[in-house]
C-alpha cells in the first residue's frame, strides 16, 4: 500500500504549469458566480473572483522566481493548485465563521449584509501572500543552531567535548543557506562532526550537477576528531553516496561501532544504514551485541524507528533526522505531516528513552518531488551537542 501511494504522489507532483493556472482561472470563475449573489451590492463575487485571480498570478511569479533566483528548485504546478485551493477554503471559512458569530450574537447587521466584505477578501488573500513570501523566501534560509548540553556526572573529569549534527541537507543546488550551514558549523568549532543522511534532494537523486554541489558542500567540512557519515534509504543511493563521499576525509558508518578517545574520555560511535526497518533492527542488534558498557554510546541513524531497541541497549544519545521537524507546522498542532510510521510521535527536539536521550533534527533541507520547498515555524537546524565530563 505505501509503494502504490508513493507511485501516485510522484505522478499527481507532476502537475504541469498549465492545468495549475487553469485551475486558478476556474477557481476565480467559480468564486465569482458563488460569491456574486451574496453581496450583489457591493459586488463581493467580482473582487472574490478578481482577488482570485490577481493573487493567483502573484503565486505563479513567486514559484517561478525562485530557481532563477538560486533559492529553491521545486516544481510550480502542484504548489501554485495547493495555495489557490487554501484561498478558497479560507475566504470561504471566514464567511461561515463570522456569518455564524452574527448569528449566535445577533449582532446589529442587515441580513442583506454579509461581515466578509470586498476589503476583508482583499485583506485575507494579502495575509497569505505574506505567509507565503515568509515560507519560502525567508524561513528555509534561516537556519538555527540548538544547543543541548549533556552533564556526564559518572565520568572522569575531562574537557567538555562538543559534537555537532547536520541532517537532511537535500541538496539541489548550493543556494545562501548551505553557506549559512558551513559558516555556522565552522563558527561552532566542533570536535566531532556527524552526518545523518539524505544528502541529495528527492527529486534530484540522478542528477550529475546535484551530486558534484553536494560533493562541494561535504568536501568543506571538517573536525579535528573527524566527519562521521550515515545514509539514508532514498535520499543516498550507493552510486550517489560514492560519488558524494569517494576521497573525501569523512568516514561512512555502515552498521559499525567507531571508538574514539578524547583527552581520557571513551566514546562509541553507533553508526546504522538506513536501508528498511526490519533489516536495521537487526543490524543494529547484531553491532550492539557485544559493545561494551562503560564507554558513552552515540547513535547515528537517519530515522526514529530504533528508538525502543535503542533504549533496550543502553544507548546513552541516539542523533536522528528525517522529519524536518514537520517542516510546515501550525500553531497548537504542530506538525502536519512527519514522514514516520510513528507520525507525531517524535516529531522534533528531545525525547528522554528510560536512560537514552534522542534528539530528533529539523535538518536543513525541504522535501522534493511535487512539494513545496517551504518552511512554516520550523526553521532549518544545527544541532550543537556539548558532552560535559565529569560534572558533579
Amino acid at each position: 500500500m505505501g509503494q502504490r501511494l508513493r507511485h501516485l504522489w510522484f505522478f499527481v507532483s507532476a502537475l504541469p504549469v498549465p492545468a495549475a493556472v487553469g485551475f486558478v482561472v476556474v477557481a476565480s470563475l467559480l468564486a465569482y458566480k458563488v460569491w456574486e449573489p451574496m453581496g450583489p451590492e457591493s459586488n463581493l463575487g467580482l473582487h472574490v473572483g478578481l482577488a482570485m485571480a490577481v493573487f493567483g498570478g502573484i503565486d505563479l511569479l513567486l514559484l517561478a522566481a525562485l530557481p532563477r533566483l538560486g533559492l529553491s528548485y521545486g516544481p510550480v504546478g502542484l504548489p501554485l493548485f495547493f495555495i489557490t485551493l487554501l484561498r478558497l477554503i479560507v475566504i470561504s471559512l471566514a464567511a461561515w465563521v463570522l456569518e455564524w458569530a452574527r448569528a449566535v450574537w445577533a449582532w446589529p447587521a442587515p441580513e442583506s449584509m454579509l461581515l466578509v466584505g470586498p476589503t476583508t477578501v482583499w485583506l485575507l488573500n494579502g495575509v497569505i501572500l505574506a505567509l507565503e513570501l515568509y515560507g519560502l523566501y525567508y524561513e528555509p534560509f534561516d537556519v538555527k543552531v540548538t544547543h543541548l548540553p549533556i552533564e556526564i556526572p559518572n565520568a572522569s573529569p575531562g574537557r567538555t567535548i562538543r559534537l555537532v549534527q547536520i541532517s537532511d541537507l537535500h541538496v539541489e543546488r548550493l543556494t545562501k543557506r548551505e553557506e549559512r550551514v558551513l559558516e555556522e558549523v565552522k563558527a561552532l568549532k566542533p570536535d566531532i562532526l556527524v552526518l545523518t543522511g539524505d544528502y541529495l534532494n528527492g527529486s534530484f537523486l540522478e542528477e550529475k550537477t546535484a551530486r558534484r554541489d553536494a560533493r562541494r558542500f561535504l568536501s568543506k567540512l571538517a573536525a579535528p576528531l573527524g566527519v562521521y557519515a550515515v545514509t539514508a534509504r532514498y535520499g543516498d543511493t550507493p552510486e550517489a553516496v560514492r560519488e558524494m563521499f569517494g576521497g573525501l576525509e569523512i568516514r561512512v558508518l555502515r552498521d559499525e561501532v567507531c571508538g574514539l578517545e578524547v583527552s581520557g574520555q571513551n566514546l562509541l560511535l553507533i553508526g546504522i544504514s538506513c536501508l528498511g526497518r526490519e533489516r536495521d533492527s537487526r543490524a543494529f542488534s547484531q553491532v550492539v551485541r557485544d559493545m561494551p558498557d562503560d564507554p558513552y554510546s552515540i547513535l547515528l541513524y537517519h530515522t526514529t524507528d530504533l528508538a525502543g531497541l535503542a533504549s533496550e541497549a543502553g544507548v546513552d544519545l541516539y542523533l536522528t533526522g528525517h522529519t524536518h521537524g514537520g517542516q510546515i507546522r501550525l500553531p497548537f498542532v504542530g506538525a502536519l505531516y512527519t514522514n514516520i510510521r510513528s507520525w507525531k510521535k517524535y516529531e522534533r527536539g528531545v525525547y528522554r528513552l528510560r536512560d537514552t536521550l534522542m534528539y530528533v533534527s529539523r535538518g536543513l533541507g525541504m522535501e522534493g518531488r511535487g512539494g513545496p520547498r517551504a518552511r512554516f515555524l520550523c526553521p532549518p537546524e544545527i544541532v550543537a551537542v556539548d558532552l560535559i565530563f565529569g560534572q558533579p
